[in-house]
């Protein structure tokens, strides 16, 4: 027998002498002298005795590592529910692909080779930086130095891979409709793609039906970039979620499920282009997630909006735009360089447009949900919204969204117990800014049109509702004195005039549309409002007697209307928020009117963005000794209250006594860790109104 020699045998094991085939019977193996050929059991049985040798390693050979074994293992269960698929005869855009798609999009993105992840690393290293250090830049282009500006918008696109942009467009492609399908839901985009467009930078989005034919062929080829797939599939699934169910049916052939699909689509996109740090890091694609952001408005899915913004700004300030609002002010001024040319230029002004757009999205996503703003920092150049005697809408609204931070500056204030002097030069402060804004738009462009629906529409309500937003707190703390009488007065006429133009924007918008939500959000804030006001007696500032200021026979009627408007939303696409505010409008009218017992003193109510909440009414103190605790009074939900589907008026008729404030204020018992932190304060006089005074003087003739 070959005896392995002294190194061999440490390798193996020290003093192992066994055959191979003993180690496998697990038998000891005896042997004769040590001369022997084989030990005494391979020549029982006859066998070939073979001495252990240890296994030589090729040094170059690679240790598997646990994460080859995964994707190795995800790659054959990709294989499988393909074959499964094949052998169904389902096609990609059936309801039951939803799990295998989510999935194997998943595996395809997050999971990369050790060899992708070193050819990626190689093919970046000998790129520029895409948002070069400053301090390092000015070693080489001040003094004797001078250096060429590097093309930093278009660099982030260099980092991008083939092969992760073929994966992308694989995986958009299994979910892209039929020619004849895009066709038949192009003509109801029109309307909507206009109004956003409008409103936001959108230069590679389709604008009208007439365009998202050629989009669709050309994402029809090998080369099509994946954010051109992207907008085409979102365009083509906001436009599904307009049309009814029933009549969606009924139209489309290649795509079955329409809420599946929808989601489907949602989710394709998240993963190839919203949650790919290389195609997200563009513009194109920062575009295209602002686009996907509309979509999960549409779903409500609030979180999910809030960390995605976050990230958009993120990837933004990576790539540089925020520095080109500034470039776009001294291109202005300086003379076209060879450095600068006039491609560079038209990129520079994208960047800045569309950084804007971020700006104005982030500023006003924080006002309506109450949550830090994520652009603060950052002092953007905006010129003036009036443009050759024209209102640019999205110059407006970026002039809107950043007088929008003083109203998160007010809520701070207010929640962290700020003096009430700082509190209402900031109230004073925002209020000057509103109405300077409001006056730079022409006369005309006020005037509330009922025939088609327009950008301006939008901002006129949303003006209208920071507004309210800026004078909301001082007002509901003005009960029968003067100290807050202007912030009452601007506050309540707000109010009516948003509830008008409720009534008709609603109305006009397409089902469905991306920004209902919000319009209905705002309209409850007003309708609110109003309807505590009607039973809140005050002194008028403006004549020094006491009367019902805020009892205007006009009041009602636009209530009413209000809710008949959010009745007929909620039985459209996307009308959640408009069924869950109109409820609850009707269930505080029933709050405050009820002169019953006091078991129905509280209720139960579901409103948006707030969730559930307990609501009651306060106690006036002179029944308060009277009144049993409230801890034993059983609180109805809004659902088991008689809901009442007559005119406000008719709910309206219980005899009210309109000299007790507090018999008919309310509070909410319970809000969402998040949205607490509002209790009262107690803020002194800051603004009394005299009888030489008008309303006019204070408040623009533009509001009216």
């Amino acid at each position: 027998m070959e005896v392995p020699t002294h190194a061999e045998s440490r390798r193996v094991r020290k003093g192992t002498r066994s055959c191979v085939e003993c180690r496998q019977r697990k038998i000891k193996c005896l042997w004769p002298p040590d001369d022997a050929e084989a030990c005494r059991n391979c020549l029982e049985r006859r066998r070939a005795c073979i001495p252990q040798k240890p296994a030589s390693r090729d040094p170059r050979a690679g240790r598997i590592t646990s994460r080859d074994r995964i994707a190795k293992l995800e790659g054959s269960v990709s294989q499988l529910w393909r074959l499964v698929r094949r052998l169904d005869g389902t096609s990609s855009v059936q309801d039951g692909d939803c799990a295998p798609g989510v999935h194997e999009a998943s595996n395809a993105f997050t999971i990369a080779t050790d060899q992708d992840d070193a050819a990626s690393d190689s093919d970046s290293s000998d790129l520029s930086p895409v948002n070069p250090p400053t301090h390092l830049r000015q070693l080489f282009e001040d003094g004797p130095l001078d250096f060429a500006e590097p093309e930093y918008l278009e660099s982030s696109s260099q980092h991008t891979s083939s092969a992760r942009l073929q994966r992308a467009r694989s995986l958009l492609r299994r979910f892209m409709p039929s020619r004849e399908d895009v066709a038949v839901i192009a003509t109801q985009a029109t309307p909507w793609l206009m109004i956003t467009r409008s409103l936001f930078v959108m230069p590679r989005s389709v604008k009208t039906e007439a365009e998202m034919l050629p989009l669709w062929d050309r994402a029809q080829k090998a080369d099509a970039h994946p954010t051109d797939m992207a907008i085409l599939l979102l365009s083509f699934v906001m436009t599904m979620h307009q049309i009814p169910p029933a009549q969606l049916s009924g139209m489309l052939r290649s795509v079955q499920g329409g809420s599946a699909y929808i989601r489907q689509v949602s989710d394709a996109v998240e993963v190839a282009i919203v949650n790919d740090d290389g195609l997200a890091a563009t513009m194109d694609g920062l575009e295209a997630s602002l686009f996907w952001l509309r979509l999960q408005l549409i779903g409500t899915r609030t979180h999910k909006v809030w960390i995605s913004l976050r990230r958009i700004i993120t990837l933004a300030e990576l790539i540089g735009l925020p520095r080109a609002t500034h470039q776009l002010k001294i291109s202005r001024i300086q003379p076209e360089t060879p450095n600068t040319g006039s491609c560079q230029r038209e990129r520079t002004v994208e960047a800045a447009e569309l950084w804007w757009s971020i700006c104005a999205v982030d500023r006003l996503a924080a006002m309506m949900f109450n949550l830090p703003i994520g652009t603060g920092n950052h002092v953007y150049l905006i010129q003036e919204p009036v443009v050759n005697g024209r209102v640019e809408p999205q110059l407006y609204l970026s002039r809107l969204a950043d007088v929008a931070c003083g109203v998160q500056d007010i809520d701070n204030l207010h929640a962290t117990g700020t003096p009430p002097s700082e509190l209402c030069e900031k109230v004073l402060r925002l209020d000057q800014q509103l109405r300077t804004l409001a006056g730079v738009a022409p006369k005309g462009w006020w005037e509330l049109s009922s025939e088609n629906v327009s950008a301006e529409h939008i901002l006129q309500y949303f003006h209208q509702y920071i507004t309210i937003r800026a004078h909301v707190q001082l007002a509901l703390k003005n009960q029968g004195n003067e100290q807050y009488a202007y912030s009452d007065l601007v506050c309540t006429e707000t109010c009516r005039d948003l509830a008008r133009r409720y009534n008709v924007l609603r109305g006009l918008l397409p089902n469905g549309f991306f920004a209902c939500r919000l319009i209905d959000l705002q309209a409850l804030t007003a309708a609110i409002f109003l309807l505590i006001k009607q039973h809140d007696p005050v002194q008028d500032a403006v004549v020094g007697t006491r009367l019902q200021v805020h009892a205007d026979p006009t009041t009602r009627p636009l209530l009413e209307g209000l809710i008949e408007t959010m009745d007929a939303g909620a039985q459209k696409p996307g009308g959640l928020f408009a069924r869950q505010a109109a409820q609850a409008i009707r269930s505080v009218a029933d709050l405050l009117t009820n002169q019953g017992h006091s078991e129905d003193q509280s209720l139960t109510l579901r409103v948006p963005l707030l969730g559930r909440i307990d609501v009651r009414r306060k106690i006036p103190p002179t029944l308060r000794q009277q009144a049993q605790p409230a801890g034993i009074h059983p609180v109805r939900s809004a659902e088991s209250r008689p809901q009442h589907t007559e005119p406000l008026e008719q709910v309206q008729q219980g005899g009210i006594d309109h000299h007790d404030a507090a018999a008919w204020s309310m509070e909410i018992s319970s809000i969402p860790a998040f949205l607490a932190g509002d209790e009262g304060l107690g803020l002194d006089q800051w603004l009394s109104l005299g009888a030489e005074h008008s309303l006019s003087e204070w408040y623009p003739t533009a509001y009216t």
